[in-house]
């Protein structure tokens, strides 16, 4: 499944205030993705990378995230956090700028579900000399195949601040609403 497909419901989502839409929409996005599909995304919507005892965290900041934001869109530090100032909220900023990119990059290709989490989990085992370096990298890489409002629930979801409203009661009545084909 295409991440910009989960974009679409996670806006859907949140412009939603009653908590029986939000399980029938997640119910939804859960019966259109394969079963190793769903895991993934359950940890996601949670805003987590994996399990909680797995002790994983994202651990980029706002620094960093306008650090990507400004490498991939080709604007400037300054002009990312302006952006953010303005609308307080850097996944809005990272979408607008990305909306209007001053530079385009050579080869992105449109990011997956999969490759999505598999790239988080990465940035989470990152530590050490170096790993603040390679999370940006791998972030920038992101959002370089994202489009705006892929961007804006990608640095959300780093910041941990992806601000669905959907929790564990939600998750688990999405689950048992879910209609599910074998993919």
């Amino acid at each position: 499944m295409l991440f910009s497909e989960v974009a679409d419901y996670f806006e859907k989502i949140e412009g939603t205030a009653s908590r029986l839409e939000m399980s029938g929409l997640v119910a939804e996005l859960l019966g259109k993705c394969s079963k190793s599909e769903i895991r993934p995304l359950i940890y996601i919507i949670e805003g987590n990378v994996a399990p909680a005892h797995e002790g994983l965290d994202v651990g980029i900041g706002e620094k960093f995230a306008i650090r990507a934001i400004a490498q991939t869109s080709g604007h400037p530090e300054k002009t990312a956090l302006a952006e953010y100032k303005k609308s307080g909220d850097l996944g809005t900023a990272a979408g607008k700028l990305l909306s209007r990119k001053s530079q385009m990059s050579l080869s992105s290709s449109p990011n997956s579900l999969s490759k999505v989490h598999s790239s988080f989990v990465k940035i989470s085992q990152l530590s050490g000399s170096g790993s603040q370096e390679a999370k940006i990298g791998f972030l920038s890489e992101l959002l370089n195949g994202a489009t705006p409002l892929e961007a804006k629930y990608l640095v959300r979801f780093c910041l941990g601040k992806l601000r669905l409203g959907v929790g564990d009661p939600s998750i688990i009545d999405a689950l048992s609403m879910a209609k599910h084909e074998d993919k």
